[in-house]
């Protein structure tokens, strides 16, 4: 009876996640991520938050390919391979330490997501051209390989006039999914590397084999019911989801992946 509770909780999760993604660009996979508690084995976690985040993200770019911008994604891409390039090399230092310094990097990157939407002074303003989203790929690219956070980070500077609602879930989308394929080759790269041996996914029953094809499906109806409303409300409507959906990010990072696990460190 758990485990037929526990499959129907993270479906819906899956299409609750896949929904908000596709109607802000990002956000979904903070819920998703969250409620991961539920599942029991642990080495399933990861293989599952994997295939549901990529079919969120492929879904989601098929459904919005047209809308798209190619300047603002070619110039981001520019600069997320010379980012990814010194991320990369600051990983294979860091990797030791990547779990003790990854709370203060929160606090760090969720304050500064902050101040950047609320005070509008970012390097990208609602008047810099196009080329300016090299800087944003330079910068977002490493910190996405470093700590995971992705969209949330290219998200403000996506509040333009030039760029209606879905040109900006569509922009944001096609960023993130490639920074996540570059970042899988990447972190393969690295653990080749390192241990000498190659690996597979594979799953350990049927029960979450089927778990993940069920959260698959669900991730599917939730993209298309996201693309489904935001057609359906207004520019402004959209503008104001938008920006109150990076705070709540924000304020997750800077809170429950930031502030309470150095607490806890600290107390004990």
């Amino acid at each position: 009876m758990e485990s037929v509770t526990v499959f129907c909780a993270l479906s819906l999760l899956s299409f609750a996640a896949s929904a908000i993604s596709a109607t802000t660009g990002m956000g979904g996979v903070f819920l998703l991520a969250g409620m991961y508690a539920l599942i029991k084995d642990i080495a399933i976690v990861l293989p599952i938050h994997a295939c549901v985040s990529m079919v969120s993200n492929i879904t989601r770019i098929v459904t919005y390919i047209k809308f798209v911008n190619v300047a603002a994604y070619k110039f981001f891409m520019y600069g997320s391979i010379f980012g990814l390039a010194a991320g990369t090399v600051l990983l294979n230092f860091l990797l030791s330490r990547r779990d003790e310094l990854t709370p203060y990097m929160m606090v760090v990157i969720g304050l500064f997501i902050v101040w950047g939407t609320r005070k509008k002074s970012a390097p990208l303003t609602e008047d810099a051209p196009m080329s300016h989203f090299a800087l944003l790929g330079l910068y977002a690219a490493p910190i996405s390989l470093l700590f995971g956070a992705n969209g949330v980070i290219i998200a403000p500077h996506l509040v333009r006039k030039d760029m209606s609602r879905q040109v900006v879930v569509a922009t944001s989308t096609a960023c993130q999914l490639s920074i996540h394929v570059l970042k899988i080759v990447i972190f393969f790269t690295l653990w080749h590397v390192n241990s000498g041996t190659s690996t597979s996914i594979l799953f350990k029953s049927w029960y979450s084999f089927a778990l993940v094809l069920c959260m698959v499906f669900t991730a599917l109806l939730g993209t298309l019911f996201g693309r489904a409303f935001t057609d359906r409300i207004s520019e402004k409507t959209f503008k104001t989801v938008f920006v109150y959906t990076i705070y709540i990010v924000a304020c997750k990072l800077v809170i429950l992946d930031g502030l309470f696990p150095i607490v806890k460190r600290m107390a004990f």
